[in-house]
């Protein structure tokens, strides 16, 4: 199973810079958030209840889903330049796996999701501000993880169709929740974080995103 995606935001932010020297006041600024992937993965189907069971006959046909996906994604977090604060963006490229499992019933989907970012650390334009290139660490080292959940059903549909064709069109519904988490470490003296004693050297940051998704569908 191939799946990718790409997504494209916008925001106002609230920023509040913290340095050695201080704090300084929020400010609302503009932002964009650009995020795609690209994966592979497999789905096992590890349960469905016969049409006879009564609890088919009940709540309708019951079907259970497990796999494992491997891909690469990236997200990218740009602050307005105008805003001139000393705050910078983000950029990602890195490696992720994860899991997926969808519960299926007569008329809805629930579908589920966690990802797992191997060493999603910034790009090197954020290392130099906050830490060292030329550290034998390379400057930074991340971590992250996604999570996601969905349900999907259908309006409309499926439509019947001639018995030589053998797609079954519906136009249907999908809901679905997203939360990513990254969390950066730098290592070494930056040019914006200039603490390097025996406490501390190199500065840390953290970004959380989430996100609520509804819209039409169409299944053929």
């Amino acid at each position: 199973m191939l799946q990718g995606g790409f997504a494209l935001g916008f925001s106002l932010t609230k920023v509040r810079v913290t340095s050695p020297t201080g704090e300084t006041p929020e400010k609302d600024v503009v932002s964009t958030d650009r995020a795609w992937n690209a994966q592979v993965g497999y789905q096992l189907p590890i349960l469905f209840v016969p049409e006879d069971s009564p609890i088919t006959q009940k709540f309708g046909p019951i079907g259970l889903s497990f796999g494992p996906r491997i891909g690469v994604a990236s997200r990218v977090f740009e602050i307005d330049a105008k805003a001139m604060v000393p705050l910078p963006g983000s950029f990602r490229i890195f490696p992720q796996f994860g899991v997926d499992a969808v519960v299926g019933f007569r008329y809805l989907r629930l579908e589920l999701g966690f990802s797992y970012f191997l060493n999603p650390k910034a790009g090197p334009d954020e290392i130099i501000g906050y830490g060292n290139l030329e550290d034998p660490s390379g400057g930074a080292k991340g971590s992250g993880f996604s999570f996601e959940a969905g349900l999907l059903g259908d309006l409309i549909g499926p439509f019947p169709m001639p018995a030589s064709v053998r797609v079954a069109p519906a136009l249907g519904y999908s809901i679905k929740f997203s939360y990513s988490r990254f969390t950066d470490q730098f290592f070494g003296q930056g040019k914006k974080w200039i603490k390097c004693d025996d406490t501390q050297c190199g500065g840390a940051a953290e970004e959380a995103y989430a996100a609520l998704f509804w819209g039409i569908t169409a299944s053929f």
